[in-house]
């Protein structure tokens, strides 16, 4: 009888470690993470990752007490930054979606036929930068919304220009490598004027997104802490792309992730694109340097895979690599032998495990083999936190003002 007992509470344990396994990234029970024991696909730095954000038992959470948090309001939620408890409430337009939360990518239990609800443990709390990424299904109006927390010791808030006086630029360049013809967004800073370059620059990743960040780091310029640089802004996926594609393919994962099945080998399809198109165009049209020491690619999440292989694959081209969140895709093995290095600093969120242990891999590879690396862990999810807090005074290490 004990021997069965045995096998049945082996069997038990493997089950649970193979679910855990499957689900660790999703915010499984404190309870499993903390009595799990590590295997071959569930590795105590795995364990360890998800301890630092996981579910909570839901006793004593009633309906009533929901409804009362809510009052009128589709969302809301109660911080204890002290215990590191976060405990949410929503009152979804259909119960019979999928509840789920980007930002902290949760999902929320059903409590009655017209209130969902969750409970969280957030390590290092007193210091969270949270955004929650409310679907229309749970936002108020109908329509995705944006709702933020800040812990109390949380990294404070960077001030941003609220009319640029430098300028965003469009342009379309036809990529020989891709056959087809790719967007592109460019910052200029004050007073730009070509006959006064080469000016440093940054080469980003989701260049979508280049007049959000401009905003922030004409700040930097016009406080000194920055010199004046440009910005290219690479956009992404379909939105990048001028030509009819097929709009069933994920074509932002296949520019920036290597091996990528639906379309492979575009990623080194786009990196040729970058490195023998764009770079040389934006050195003649905009004055950029082309010494590598005055170059930068940043990106977040499958963006930051880009800027991690670029800097490591090129750094002829990238001085200096700024990967944030990068998923999927670390640095397995460092096979690609060069005169050069480029220097990376990792930043990545403590509440997105899958891409703390992926970003935290390929830094201790880089730092084995004696590259110039720097990871920085944060108490955010897979957000943008993380670039708004700490983006201004990492240029300034590269790019410092005069």
């Amino acid at each position: 009888m004990l021997t069965i007992m045995t096998l049945v509470l082996g069997l038990l344990v493997a089950t649970q470690g193979a679910a855990l396994s499957e689900r660790w990234h999703d915010y499984p029970a404190c309870s499993l993470l903390e009595t799990a024991q590590p295997s071959r696909d569930l590795t105590r730095e795995k364990i360890d990752a998800g301890l630092q954000a996981c579910a909570l038992p839901m006793d004593g959470i009633t309906a009533h007490d929901a409804a009362r948090v809510l009052g009128e309001s589709r969302f809301a939620f109660e911080a204890e930054s002290e215990s590191g408890v976060l405990t949410l409430y929503a009152r979804p337009h259909d119960m019979n979606a999928r509840l789920r939360l980007s930002g902290l990518s949760v999902e929320l239990t059903p409590i009655s036929d017209t209130i969902a609800a969750g409970r969280f443990r957030l390590l290092h709390m007193n210091s969270a930068m949270l955004t929650f990424y409310l679907p229309p299904n749970l936002a108020e109006n109908g329509r995705f919304q944006i709702v933020t927390w800040r812990g109390p010791d949380a990294p404070p808030l960077r001030m941003r220009v609220e009319t640029l006086e430098g300028r965003i630029d469009q342009a379309e360049l036809y990529s020989e490598a891709l056959s087809e013809t790719r967007r592109l967004e460019i910052y200029t800073p004050p007073g730009f004027d070509p006959a006064a370059g080469p000016y440093p620059a940054i080469f980003m990743a989701d260049g979508g997104e280049t007049a959000y960040f401009a905003h922030l780091i004409e700040t930097g310029i016009q406080s000194g802490e920055l010199e004046p640089l440009v910005v290219i802004g690479l956009v992404s996926g379909h939105w990048g792309i001028v030509d009819e594609i097929d709009p069933t393919v994920d074509w932002r994962s296949a520019d920036y992730l290597p091996g990528w099945y639906e379309a492979e080998p575009r990623f080194e399809q786009h990196m040729r694109f970058v490195i023998e198109t764009v770079a040389p165009w934006a050195a003649h049209h905009y004055a950029i340097s082309e010494d590598p020491a005055r170059r930068l690619v940043m990106g977040h999440s499958n963006g930051g895979v880009f800027a991690l292989h670029a800097g490591y694959r090129h750094p002829d081209q990238f001085g200096w690599a700024f990967p944030f969140s990068p998923g999927r895709v670390a640095l397995d093995t460092l096979d690609f032998e060069t005169e050069q290095q480029a220097r990376f600093r990792f930043g990545v969120g403590r509440y997105e495990p899958r891409f703390h242990v992926s970003a935290r891999n390929s830094h201790a590879l880089l730092n084995e083999r004696g590259y110039d690396s720097e990871f920085s862990d944060f108490s955010a999810g897979h957000t943008d936190d993380i670039r708004n807090a700490v983006l201004i005074d990492w240029l300034g290490e590269v790019f410092p003002g005069p």
